[in-house]
């Protein structure tokens, strides 16, 4: 018994003497054999990762169109101030969802002290039209408004273009007549609110088709190929005006439908209107 006790006395300091080599070795490798540790990132090493930059925000009343490419005009039109239908391409802007109203145009007359719009009494729109569309204004009255914004008139080929997309929608909302969708054609006998009539354009804009005439940033002349009616001969100094107004009959009541108008004297007109837009990169 005493021999196989200090038998196993030995073994077990056998197996003590090799754990404390074994742990040695451990601790002089770990001296020197250090771990290697992740290198900070620099400041130039940051500045190489790409980061997303969060989207301008849409100015308030306004969506953004963007660029692209369209046909512009129509061949089978009634009017040859339509012709030939054309492509054209645009770059990326902000329209307003609705016209400009009176409530609004109501306040640039205040601020900036601006003579009122044609039919306006004693500076003042008619009760209860606040939110109806702004007319009898001239296109030095609508531009300076714009201006007045931080914005900017349409060109005729972005208003067009807001008006019928990239598919060059006939109407703003198809390419089929859907009674009611527009304050043209008998739809109504007068102006009515903005907004009213839902027939909206693909990027969701309102009264591209009647209600009031809208002035837009662009001389009227005629398409490259085409030519203008008779009835602008000898005539200038005019804007373009698109939309049409709500006593435009339905044979003419399309997105394609273009005017004329004088630009360099006071309007008279009671049915011309207005709508801003705004470059996108601003």
């Amino acid at each position: 018994m005493l021999l196989g006790g200090i038998g196993g006395l030995v073994v077990l300091g056998g197996v003590f003497a090799v754990v404390s080599v074994i742990a040695l070795v451990l601790m002089t490798r770990s001296m020197f054999f250090k771990q290697p540790q992740a290198e900070p990132v620099s400041v130039a090493t940051m500045s190489n990762v790409q980061t997303t930059r969060p989207s301008p925000a849409v100015p308030a009343g306004m969506v953004l169109v963007p660029g692209g490419e369209f046909m512009m005009g129509r061949d089978d039109g009634r009017l040859v101030d339509e012709r030939p239908a054309h492509k054209v391409s645009v770059n990326s802007f902000y329209m307003d969802v609705h016209e400009v109203t009176n409530e609004q145009f109501a306040q640039f007359v205040k601020e900036m002290r601006h003579k009122a719009p044609l039919g306006w009494k004693d500076g003042d729109y008619p009760s209860g039209q606040g939110n109806y569309p702004v007319v009898g204004v001239s296109w030095d009255d609508a531009n300076e408004f714009a201006k007045w914004k931080g914005k900017r008139l349409p060109t005729e080929e972005e208003w067009e273009f807001a008006a019928r997309g990239p598919e060059s929608r006939l109407y703003p909302w198809g390419n089929e007549w859907v009674p009611g969708q527009a304050n043209v054609d008998g739809a109504s006998h007068s102006l009515v609110e903005v907004g009213r009539f839902k027939g909206g354009s693909p990027f969701g804009i309102l009264d591209m088709l009647g209600n009031a005439s809208e002035w837009t940033a662009s001389d009227f002349k005629a398409y490259q190929g085409g030519s203008l009616s008779p009835a602008y001969a000898g005539k200038t100094d005019l804007k373009a005006i698109r939309g049409g107004d709500y006593l435009v009959p339905k044979a003419y009541a399309t997105a394609a439908y273009r005017l004329g108008w004088d630009s360099s004297g006071p309007q008279t007109d009671s049915r011309v209107g207005f709508r801003c837009a705004k470059d996108a990169s601003e």
